[in-house]
């Protein structure tokens, strides 16, 4: 398999020698005081995380997109799930937009990251120390350099990015194809661009969210209120009473014979255990959990 594989990449060689990418972003006149902006796109499956980035700009002819680069990171060889990769894309897609506004010299006047992940969303608007340390360290770093509204969600088959993580997909070199121009609904107005369908609820996701036990036990409940009884001997009898009468019941019901005779020493022994336990979980309940 590893050898096909090597075989399909070099096939793919003598395809990159004809690839031409312009480095002039701006082709085409641009309007008066027309706003750049750029569009981060991320992904990840399980070979890879990448994000690639567009200028989208309006110019008498309409809006248009150029684009600027991607950066492609393999998967680690340790297992790690599909969101961490997608949380790691979009880490990615933020240091990349960083690196690409030092290095441009027009002015950017909007950012906005698509990813069709809703589960990396919903971390974005969480409060990220509910998570693990993982999340919670990547999540902050992202919030650092960006903004929530500059967030969205974008459809799988619109995402840019999907065409640098999946390797059983041949990658595309027309120069029309979705890698070099962007998605389509960039060259459309706001108003029809892609919108999520579910709400992102922040602390929406139990995806790895960080156990938080202060302590738990099991807290024995009180079986006779001592103090109804005058003396400790009535206390022991009636709780015996108690225990023979269920007994007495449960008999009935599976039709065994069942005797009246006078309470018996070991009743009575074990109703003053069960009396002696429950002081105990009374008075030392922290320490009855412990133990």
């Amino acid at each position: 398999n590893l050898i096909e594989m090597w075989h399909r990449w070099f096939q793919l060689l003598p395809e990159v020698e004809k690839l031409s990418v312009p480095r002039w972003h701006f082709s085409e006149i641009l309007e008066d005081e027309t706003e750049i902006e750029l569009h981060v796109f991320v992904d990840a499956s399980d070979h890879a995380y990448a994000s690639v980035a567009y200028l989208r700009f309006r110019t008498k002819f309409g809006y248009k997109c150029s684009l600027l680069g991607s950066k492609t990171r393999v998967s680690p060889l340790k297992y790690m799930s599909t969101t961490r990769k997608e949380l790691m894309a979009a880490l990615l897609g933020t240091r990349f937009s960083n690196s690409v506004r030092e290095s441009l010299t027009s002015n950017i006047k909007r950012r906005i990251f698509w990813s069709d992940s809703s589960t990396v969303l919903i971390w974005l608007r969480s409060d990220h120390q509910k998570y693990s340390q993982f999340v919670g360290h990547r999540v902050g770093e992202i919030l650092e350099s960006t903004e929530l509204p500059e967030w969205r969600w974008v459809p799988s088959k619109m995402n840019a990015a999907d065409e640098a993580t999946k390797w059983l997909k041949n990658p595309s070199f027309v120069q029309s194809s979705q890698w070099f121009t962007g998605p389509q609904f960039m060259y459309d107005e706001e108003s029809e661009w892609p919108q999520q369908t579910s709400k992102l609820i922040p602390n929406g996701t139990n995806e790895e969210m960080k156990l938080s036990c202060i302590h738990s036990g099991i807290i024995m409940p009180a079986i006779v209120n001592a103090a109804n009884f005058s003396k400790w001997e009535r206390a022991v009898r009636g709780l015996a009473f108690a225990i023979r009468w269920g007994r007495k019941l449960l008999a009935k019901v599976r039709k065994l014979p069942f005797s009246s005779e006078p309470l018996t020493q070991a009743e009575l022994l074990q109703s003053e255990r069960l009396l002696f336990s429950q002081a105990q979980w009374e008075g030392f309940t922290e320490e009855m959990v412990a133990l």
